[in-house]
């Protein structure tokens, strides 16, 4: 995100299937809205920025096997065919990232349009830990849950939750990738949701919780940078 003397804020949009919300440089509260609301307030803004928070989106080799390439994403997925599609390539990474949306208001340039999985993978995979490590983000009444290895991703999902359910959803990832409960490190990311409160729930069944460096604020501000 380039610098500014500008004294507006920049605004970053959420859209997700359900709920559009958004947030401003100058305080990161995550506020619920209307689409109307915000389009008709752009001119209140310096910068407008737009980050998809949905379930319209593969992550997919770079290199496709043969009886992938042969796939049709937009039937798979169920995609309106009026909406817009980016494939990107992941940074360091052998995969790409295809998802897709509705342009919103004046926003029409590709580089202020992204993906939170782009965020997140993005932002998680510049650690270059040797040890698996797993990283956890509630945002937007979504969990996002990351494994990277070294700097690669190994795993990335994300899935609506309620109350103290998003916990079987972390328990199933470490089965299916034989983490220790007891020793494997967890990365919390702050958010709208009380750390404290998160980790006295997940402490009942993970041993190695940490807050993360970075909130999810600072981590969509910085991707722009």
């Amino acid at each position: 995100m380039s610098k500014s003397n500008s004294p507006r804020p920049d605004i970053f949009i959420i859209k997700s299937s359900d709920n559009f919300s958004y947030f401003i440089s100058s305080s990161n509260i995550l506020k619920k809205s209307k689409e109307e609301l915000i389009v008709n307030k752009f001119d209140k803004w310096n910068k407008k920025y737009l980050i998809f928070d949905t379930s319209d989106f593969l992550l997919l080799p770079k290199k496709l096997p043969v009886y992938l390439k042969k796939l049709n994403i937009e039937n798979t997925l169920g995609i309106d065919k009026n909406s817009k599609k980016k494939t990107i390539q992941i940074k360091d990474q052998d995969l790409k990232l295809t998802y897709f949306y509705n342009q919103i208001g004046s926003i029409s340039s590709t580089r202020l349009i992204a993906h939170i999985s782009e965020i997140l993978i993005n932002e998680f995979t510049s650690i270059k830990n040797k040890s698996k490590e797993t990283f956890v983000v509630f945002f937007n009444k979504k969990i996002h849950i990351s494994i990277i290895e070294e700097g690669k991703l190994i795993f990335y999902n994300q899935f609506n939750f309620k109350n103290q359910n998003y916990i079987k959803y972390i328990i199933l990832t470490f089965e299916e990738f034989n983490h220790d409960r007891k020793k494997s490190k967890i990365y919390i990311v702050e958010s709208s949701q009380n750390f404290k409160r998160i980790n006295n729930e997940m402490k009942k069944y993970f041993n190695n919780i940490n807050l993360y460096k970075k909130s999810i604020f600072e981590i969509i501000q910085n991707h722009y940078e």
